[in-house]
């Protein structure tokens, strides 16, 4: 019903009512029109053609694994339906290597539904797969605020030094610096958030 997608699209992640429609009809005037201008916005989101490359050459090269990590609600999910139906067409030695791995907390960790190294550690045991054999990790709708945290002067507000390197740059040590990090999410950063390095690349807009 209108009520019904409303709530879903429009409340939950802000998406176009409009496109929820079209694509639950399968309206294909609207979809092209809709098309354009979701073409307009990429051309302003700051580093989208960068990361696209860098997904593409991870999957195409497929001697690794390419890992999308979404979050667990309407937009990370949608992400993740997205992802799959680039799975579907990929030739099975590519598809095998293009995993999706939902986001959530691991045992007695409570680290909560972003991306974590206790989570992640546990996926890719329980899929047997090795550090050394993923290429890129693509976060959908989480980790902008996994970066690390600083003290602070009382009287200016500013940082003072890091009291910890944050969750983001543990993966990477995990990782030991060999595989790559794209994050997109479109949450408000807060003092915690992630900063770019080699290793990790911020898609935002």
């Amino acid at each position: 019903t209108e009520e019904k997608l409303n709530f879903l699209y429009t409340n939950n992640f802000s998406s176009s009512l409009e496109l929820a429609r079209a694509m639950i009809f399968k309206d294909h005037d609207v979809l092209l029109k809709l098309k354009k201008e979701v073409k307009e916005q990429s051309e302003i989101i700051y580093n989208m053609d960068k990361a696209a490359v860098e997904v593409y050459k991870s999957i195409m090269k497929g001697d690794k694994y390419t890992i999308l990590y979404t979050d667990r609600d309407f937009d990370g999910s949608g992400a993740g339906g997205s992802w799959n139906l680039i799975k579907q067409i990929l030739p099975k030695n590519k598809s095998d290597k293009f995993l999706i791995i939902q986001a959530g907390t691991t045992g007695a960790t409570k680290v909560g539904h972003g991306l974590n190294l206790p989570h992640l550690q546990q996926s890719l045991k329980r899929q047997n797969i090795k550090p050394e054999e993923v290429s890129l990790i693509v976060t959908a709708d989480n980790a902008i605020n996994n970066g690390p945290l600083y003290s602070k002067d009382e009287e200016t507000g500013k940082k003072l030094r890091k009291t910890d390197i944050g969750e983001m740059q543990k993966i990477v040590n995990f990782f030991k610096n060999k595989t790559n990090i794209i994050v997109t999410d479109h949450h408000t950063p807060n003092e915690t958030v992630v900063e770019e390095t080699d290793n990790i690349m911020i898609v935002c807009s």
